[in-house]
């Protein structure tokens, strides 16, 4: 598994939205995250997070309505349906986000690489051999 990355930030604009996605264009699994909401009235507390599939094509969604003692980060989790995702839309009136944990798959490394077509190549070869 890669090393995490660590991202917060704050939404301040009304029904504003940031968009999460990787450079290269590769896939992720969003796992968790903290919100909060800045104000206890119930239009502002109202957390939407879209995760944008390119297998499907499609998006799954979940709307939360975060806790009304604002400003207390609560920790969301998701589930299965939030894997295989290319981006991640969080959208709010005023939130505060921190702590997103997502899953990236592990690129392997280029002396596995060679070590896997070094035995491959001795498997050929003690084949051919035997014939």
């Amino acid at each position: 598994m890669g090393s995490p990355a660590v991202y917060s930030g704050v939404i301040t604009n009304y029904g504003s939205a940031f968009v999460l996605d990787r450079a290269d264009g590769g896939t992720f699994d969003l796992v968790s995250m903290d919100a909060a909401a800045f104000s206890s009235a119930g239009g502002y507390r109202a957390f939407n997070v879209y995760g944008y599939k390119p297998s499907t094509p499609g998006y799954v969604l979940k709307s939360v309505t975060l806790d009304a003692s604002y400003q207390t980060l609560e920790t969301l989790s998701f589930d299965s349906a939030f894997t295989g995702l290319n981006k991640i839309v969080f959208s709010s009136v005023y939130a505060q986000v921190d702590n997103i944990n997502l899953s990236v798959a592990a690129v392997p490394e280029a002396e596995t690489y060679a070590l896997m077509l070094a035995g491959l190549g001795l498997v050929g070869f003690a084949t051919r051999r035997r014939q």
